[in-house]
């Protein structure tokens, strides 16, 4: 192979078909002006790396020429590579306009997997792309323009419309506007990639999504796996659990239990109901899946942990409603059956009173008849106490039929007037009732609790039978009260607030007393049951005030721990408006 080459490696002429084989164009790399004319026997020519001897000849002219002649054996050995590369393979000269931009470039050479790849074959040399593929898009042009002017090799990927064909491209300078490009369709393998990548974009999405918390652990019990959930109810972000001991996270000994037992029986380990897993917390209720993943595969656990609170809570409140409108109906029947018998005793305790008082003229008289002095009599009945026996009684009667009375009025539906009310003027006026009550009583000193109401909203309205609100929120305060000042006799806090969500409104009075314990939470509203001393209260109060607001009001009240760790009950109503709108 001979060609003619100035002293800017230039190319003025060549012999030998380029079309078929390697074009000295791509791999001429040295420096022809460097030739050493003692030496030009011995002159070696880097080809793509490698050195090889070649004639050249300085020829003496106007300017300085060389001709180069690349054997025949060194000539065949690169056109079989550029025939049979498994990559396309093309060389082109490019084209600026007058300001240095490029326009356009040439097809100067094709390899057979060129053809195979675009369907073009031998009949674009010497033709422009524009000319061949009118559709080619500026980036192609622009791309290369850029890399025949920098001088810079780039690879990159992108689309080709003239083909409908993604290629992974590597251009390369050869020397001045001239250059090469090898590439390959990418396709298919392109539409593998994005077909995985959406896979996975999919998958991370659902992981994300789920209302359940997702840890996923090596066999080492590290995390590589922790979606958005586990972030929001543990409060440790991804990128800082990622990596850490799961025990050091979660300190139980039932999930360590859990993960061996999975491990043993290569089993699913299914755990409901678990309480304290997470920050200690035990007002949130777990229910745990642990299973294996295919060791095969990848080794370790995924472990799904669904909060399921308000799913207990909502269950626990079903069954204490259907309790309570069992209860209801036996209350009822129970109170109509009690109060016949205690209205007797009741008055029968007041005619022995009234006849053995010597203010009446009859009860002198049938004491005269008999030979009686009635008020030795009388002093004999307070000297043994008789009439404390009978005040005993009568008191016993009337606490009774109190008792009676509010199993009527919780079993029974509200006859009261609905009618619409300012709610902070209602909690004012129980805290005002609270007040007296305890001012009466003396059992609390109520002026060393401090009551905040900050958070009661100004303006909220509410439609409701005024009377039985006001019953319901005394009757908590009272409560909070005495578990306050049992707990605490300086620094009791009883709070109010109030809120609006929706069409709802919410009522919360919290207290920082001792506390409901977990196992009673669930009977603190069933009839009779108190955690009060005998004697110190009938254990109605709450299940009265679970009526007025689950069947008088079509509302919901429930218990739970507060945020100063006492205990917190929480009203919640239908409607509601702002004040005068």
């Amino acid at each position: 192979m001979n060609f003619l080459m100035d002293n800017k490696n230039n190319i003025l002429s060549s012999s030998g078909n380029f079309s078929k084989g390697l074009s000295p164009l791509d791999f001429v790399v040295f420096d022809i002006s460097e030739f050493n004319q003692k030496n030009e026997k011995n002159y070696s020519l880097e080809i793509k790396g490698k050195k090889y001897k070649v004639d050249v000849k300085k020829i003496k002219t106007s300017e300085e020429l060389y001709h180069i002649n690349i054997s025949s054996e060194q000539k065949d050995f690169y056109k079989n590579i550029f025939k049979e590369s498994i990559l396309a393979i093309a060389t082109h000269r490019m084209i600026f306009d007058e300001k240095g931009q490029p326009v356009d470039y040439i097809f100067t050479d094709i390899n057979e997997e060129f053809k195979n790849l675009t369907g073009l074959n031998s009949d674009v040399l010497g033709k422009t792309v524009l000319e061949t593929l009118p559709e080619t898009e500026k980036f192609w042009i622009k791309k290369y323009g850029e890399i025949v002017k920098t001088g810079k090799s780039e690879r990159f990927q992108n689309y080709s419309v003239a083909f409908d064909k993604w290629f992974d491209v590597f251009v390369f300078k050869n020397q001045k506007d001239f250059f090469t490009t090898v590439f390959r369709d990418i396709t298919e393998e392109k539409k593998t990639r994005d077909d995985l990548a959406y896979t996975k974009d999919f998958l991370d999405n659902i992981i994300s999504s789920m209302p359940s918390m997702l840890i996923g652990i090596d066999k080492d019990y590290k995390i590589n796996e922790w979606n958005v959930k586990a972030s929001e109810i543990t409060g440790i972000p991804e990128e800082k659990a990622l990596g850490k001991d799961l025990r050091d996270i979660i300190e139980s000994h039932i999930i360590q239990n859990a993960l061996t037992s999975c491990d043993k029986e290569n089993s699913v380990v299914k755990m409901d109901r678990v309480k304290g897993l997470i920050n200690g917390r035990n007002d949130l209720i777990l229910e745990v899946l642990i299973y294996k993943l295919d060791e095969n595969i990848k080794d370790g656990y995924v472990l799904i942990l669904s909060d399921i609170s308000e799913r207990i809570h909502l269950q626990e409140m079903m069954i204490q409603n259907e309790k309570m409108i069992s209860v209801g109906g036996l209350a009822a029947g129970m109170a109509h059956e009690i109060n016949n018998p205690i209205s007797g005793i009741l008055q029968g305790v007041q005619n022995i009173k009234r006849r053995l008082s010597p203010d009446f003229a009859k009860n002198i008289a049938a004491a005269e008849r008999f030979d009686i002095d009635l008020i030795k009599l009388n002093d004999f009945l307070d000297d043994r106490k008789i009439d404390l026996f009978l005040d005993g009684i009568e008191e016993s009667g009337f606490r009774a039929a109190n008792i009676i009375s509010n199993m009527l009025q919780f079993s029974g539906k509200s006859a009261g007037e609905r009618k619409q009310i300012i709610l902070k003027e209602l909690i004012e006026r129980v805290y005002e009732l609270a007040s007296n009550e305890f001012d009466l009583s003396k059992k609390v000193d109520f002026k060393k609790i401090q009551v905040d109401m900050s958070k009661v909203e100004e303006d909220i309205m509410l439609h409701c039978v005024d009377t039985e609100i006001e019953q319901v929120l005394l009757n908590l305060v009272i409560n909070a009260a005495h578990a306050v000042f049992s707990h605490r006799k300086d620094d009791g806090r009883i709070n109010f607030i109030t809120k609006r969500k929706d069409d709802k409104i919410f009522i919360e009075v919290e207290d920082n007393g001792p506390g409901i314990d977990e196992t009673l939470k669930t009977r603190i509203f069933e009839p009779f049951f108190t955690t009060k001393e005998a004697g110190e209260g009938t254990g109605l109060g709450l299940s009265v005030s679970y009526f007025i607001i689950k069947e008088h009001h079509g509302g919901d009240i429930y218990v739970s721990t507060g945020e100063m760790e006492g205990t917190r009950f929480t009203i919640i109503l239908p409607g509601g408006r702002k004040n005068g709108k």
